[in-house]
C-alpha cells in the first residue's frame, strides 16, 4: 500500500478521505496548510509520499504554485488537484502544471478513490519501464512493424506484461488487437498458462454469464460447470468488444476485478479470480459510455492501462514488411514474390479493414498469381469507397430511379387531393422513409454476411455507433441474417 499525503484546510474533506484511504490499507498524512506540508516534505526523517491530493486554495500559498514545485522537485509523485472553484482558468493551470487529475468539489468518495487508484497504478508503470530485451523480442513477434507508432505499442506491451492490472486494447477491426493481447500473455509471468479469447456469440445475457462465470448444475448431482474465468486460472482471458457485454455482467466483472473473487450462476460460494483479464474495443471507451454500452466504473478501471493499437493507414511504413511476411506464409514449394508496382498499389490504399484486409489481399493475389509472382492486376479491387468507379454506383442509382417511378405510378391520391395539383407522393409522405428502409435493410444484411456477423466491424464500416446499428437492425429485422 502507499503513503498518501492530503493538503487541504477543510477538516471534513480531509477526515472523509483519510478514513476511506486508511480503510484501503494506505498510510495517510493530512496537512492544513502549504507551510506545514513543505516542512514535512523537507524533513529528512519523513518518508516521502507516493501520491499527493492537493487543494488549490490554501492558507498562505496557492496549490498551483505547490504543484509546479512538486513537478520540479518530485516529478515522480503524481498530484491530484482539488478545488471548489471549478473555473476553466484553474483547470488549465492544473493541467499545464502536470496534475494527474483535477477534481471539482463537491466530489463523491468513489470518484476520488478511483482517481487515487489510477494515479498509483500509473506511478507504478512509470517506475517500471519496458525491459529492453522484451521490447527487442517483440519486434520479432507476429505483431510486425518498425514504425514509430508500432515501437510505442511494443513499449506499452512490455510494460503491460509486468503488471497485473486489466488492460484495454482499443483499435479498429483488423488492426491486431488480438495479437497485442497474445504478446502481453507471452511475455507475462505465466506464458505457459491458458490463453483464452472470448467474444459473446449472442446477446443472451444468461448464456454469456454462464460462459464467463460458470453455472451450478443440479442434476444428476449438484456440481459447478466451470466458466472461462475459472478455466483461464494461471493464464489470461481476453474479452473481445467489452462494450458488447450486458451492463449487468460488466458490473459483475468489475466486482470480480476489485475483489479478486466471483461466483458461478445459481451458486453462493466465492471462487478465486486467478486469471489475468484483458479487454478489447473497436470504439473509444468514452463513446461507449455515452451510448450506454459501457459501465462508467469499468471504464475507470480500464483507463488504468489503455493501449491504442494504430490503424494500418497510420503506419504505412510497415506495409512492405507485412507484405513480405504474408508472402512467406502463402508460399508453398516455390517462393512467392510480388512486383514493385503491386506493392505501390497496396501502399496507396486506405485499408479500412487494416492488417487483416492486407493479408486477405495477399491471399487473393497468391491464388491468381502466374509464375508465383503477384502482379498489380492480381490484387483485389480496392474497397476504398472514394475510389469506386462510377460503374459500380450506377446500377444502384438506376434502381432507385426505377423504384421511385413505379411507386408513384401505382399510388392513387386520396379523394381530398384528387382535384389538386399536388403530386401523388404527398398522399402519405412515406416515400423517403420507404426507400431508406430498403437500402438500410439490404446494406446491413449484406454486411452481416461479409463481416461474419461482427456488429462492431459493421458499425465501423457504416460510421455509426453500435447502439444505432442495434436500433436499425431491430427496425429492419436484419437480425434474421447470420450472426
Amino acid at each position: 500500500m502507499a503513503d498518501i499525503w492530503i493538503v487541504d484546510d477543510e477538516p471534513a474533506i480531509c477526515w472523509a478521505l483519510q478514513k476511506s484511504l486508511t480503510a484501503d490499507g494506505h498510510s495517510v498524512k493530512v496537512f492544513a496548510s502549504a507551510e506545514t506540508f513543505l516542512q514535512g516534505l523537507r524533513d529528512p526523517a519523513t518518508t516521502k509520499p507516493r501520491l499527493l491530493l492537493l487543494d488549490v486554495r490554501l492558507p498562505g500559498a496557492s496549490g498551483i504554485d505547490l504543484l509546479r514545485q512538486m513537478t520540479i522537485e518530485h516529478p515522480d509523485v503524481p498530484v491530484i488537484m482539488m478545488t471548489a472553484f471549478g473555473d476553466l482558468r484553474v483547470a488549465v493551470e492544473a493541467i499545464r502544471g502536470k496534475a494527474f487529475e483535477y477534481l471539482t468539489k463537491p466530489f463523491s468518495l468513489d470518484v476520488a478513490l478511483q482517481a487515487v487508484s489510477r494515479a498509483l497504478d500509473q506511478a507504478h508503470l512509470d517506475k517500471h519501464p519496458a525491459p529492453p530485451k522484451v521490447e527487442a523480442e517483440l519486434r520479432q513477434s507476429p505483431l510486425l512493424g518498425d514504425s514509430l507508432a508500432m515501437r510505442h505499442v511494443y513499449k506499452q506491451i512490455a510494460v503491460a506484461a509486468t503488471i497485473d492490472a486489466p488492460v484495454l486494447m482499443e483499435g479498429e477491426p483488423g488492426c491486431g488487437k488480438s495479437l497485442v493481447a497474445a504478446m502481453i500473455h507471452r511475455f507475462g509471468p505465466n506464458p505457459s498458462g491458458p490463453f483464452l479469447p472470448y467474444r459473446p456469440a449472442d446477446e443472451n445475457g444468461q448464456t454469456i454469464e454462464a460462459e464467463l462465470f460458470g453455472i451450478r448444475i443440479l442434476s444428476p448431482s449438484p456440481t459447478i460447470q466451470a466458466g472461462l474465468l475459472q478455466l483461464a486460472a494461471g493464464g489470461t482471458l481476453v474479452i473481445d468488444e467489452v462494450g458488447q457485454l450486458p451492463i449487468k455482467l460488466q458490473s459483475k466483472i468489475l466486482t470480480a476485478i476489485e475483489s479478486r473473487q466471483f461466483m458461478a450462476v445459481a451458486d453462493n460460494k466465492p471462487i478465486e479470480l486467478a486469471a489475468r483479464l484483458l479487454f478489447t474495443s473497436s470504439h473509444p471507451p468514452d463513446s461507449l459510455v455515452d451510448d450506454g454500452d459501457l459501465l462508467p466504473a469499468l471504464q475507470s478501471q480500464l483507463d488504468v492501462y489503455h493501449i491504442q493499437v494504430p490503424a494500418l493507414r497510420e503506419r504505412k511504413d510497415d506495409i512492405r514488411q507485412l507484405i513480405v511476411a504474408f508472402l512467406a506464409a502463402e508460399s508453398n514449394a516455390q517462393p512467392l514474390t510480388i512486383t514493385e508496382e503491386a506493392i505501390r498499389s497496396l501502399q496507396s490504399r486506405s485499408w479500412p479493414g487494416n492488417v487483416r484486409e492486407l493479408r486477405q489481399a495477399i491471399q487473393y493475389g497468391a491464388v491468381r498469381a502466374k509464375g508465383n509472382v503477384i502482379q498489380a492486376v492480381d490484387l483485389p479491387p480496392t474497397t476504398d469507397p472514394n475510389s469506386l468507379p462510377a460503374s459500380i454506383d450506377q446500377p444502384l442509382s438506376d434502381a432507385i430511379k426505377l423504384w421511385a417511378s413505379q411507386k408513384l405510378s401505382h399510388r392513387t391520391p386520396p379523394a381530398e387531393l384528387a382535384d389538386t395539383a399536388k403530386p401523388a407522393e404527398l398522399a402519405d409522405g412515406h416515400l423517403y422513409e420507404d426507400c431508406l428502409a430498403i437500402i438500410d435493410d439490404a446494406l446491413i444484411s449484406q454486411l452481416m454476411i461479409e463481416l461474419d456477423g461482427n456488429r462492431a466491424a459493421i458499425a465501423q464500416q457504416l460510421g455509426i455507433h453500435r447502439s444505432t446499428l442495434r436500433q436499425k437492425m431491430k427496425r429492419y429485422d436484419a437480425k434474421r441474417m447470420p450472426g
